[in-house]
């Protein structure tokens, strides 16, 4: 990964209006880290900052920190604050990088070529557009690139079917799709006065109507029972009146 040159000063000064006199001579408040040393508080071009931040790196762009008198510095940002109405850089802070130790960072995707299932209608998504990798800093690289023009139309490229350059890791589930072409769902035209069925409410279940009347049939043969006993009651006790009165 290549370093971007960015000029530094130590800052002295501390507390709100040493920072918005800082602010008014365009300068963006700092703070360098560095592994097990106490934080150094600097002050940065604000434009030049905005430069090397607005390159495709971005965020994980690797800086050689010129500090003035002192030693060069490389170093990559761990937080960049934004103004939340205006959006400007208002602080920002470093930390030192080890060339000969590894580093986990986040690396955009970037796609190439043009895959054969969009020339048939297809669509190419991208669902992953930045994947975290671990390497040593000066092996990783400025983008991922993503060959597609393999890609028949439902064909897609994972993770795990990614290969990087020798030491570097990468640290997403291998199942993950990082692009895919999918089909092109076409809606259907609805007819002006064209009837529209509705669907059903849920799935028919085989039988159900067998059953319910299997269940019908049962009652009304009980109702028919029941009632044969109630008249031959009703005929047993008619017959011993009549036994009585004789």
């Amino acid at each position: 990964m290549d370093q971007v040159e960015l000029k530094a000063r130590v800052r002295e000064e501390r507390g709100g209006n040493a920072v918005y006199r800082l602010r008014e001579k365009a300068e963006t408040p700092a703070v360098l880290y560095g592994k097990k040393e106490e934080g150094v508080s600097l002050a940065l071009d604000s434009k030049e900052l905005g430069t090397v931040l607005s390159t495709k790196r971005g965020r994980n762009v690797m800086v050689n920190l010129k500090v003035e008198g002192k030693a060069d510095v490389v170093a990559m940002f761990k937080e960049v604050q934004m103004h939340p109405v205006t959006g400007k850089i208002i602080h920002v802070d470093l930390y030192k990088v080890n060339m000969k130790e590894e580093i986990i960072v986040s690396i955009s995707t970037r796609i190439i070529g043009e895959a054969p299932g969009v020339k048939l209608g297809g669509v190419l998504d991208q669902p992953l557009r930045s994947l975290k990798v671990k390497g040593l800093p000066g092996e990783l690289p400025e983008a991922i690139l993503i060959d597609v023009s393999g890609l028949a139309i439902n064909d897609s490229i994972h993770v795990g079917d990614l290969k990087l350059g020798a030491g570097i890791k990468l640290l997403d589930n291998p199942k993950d799709v990082v692009v895919i072409v999918s089909v092109v769902k076409v809606e259907e035209e609805v007819v002006p006065g064209a009837v529209v069925e509705e669907a059903a409410t849920g799935p028919e279940v085989i039988g159900e109507k067998e059953r319910e009347e299997k269940r019908l049939a049962a009652e009304k043969e009980k109702e028919g029972k029941t009632k044969e006993k109630a008249e031959a009651k009703t005929e047993a006790k008619a017959e011993a009146k009549k036994e009585i009165k004789k």
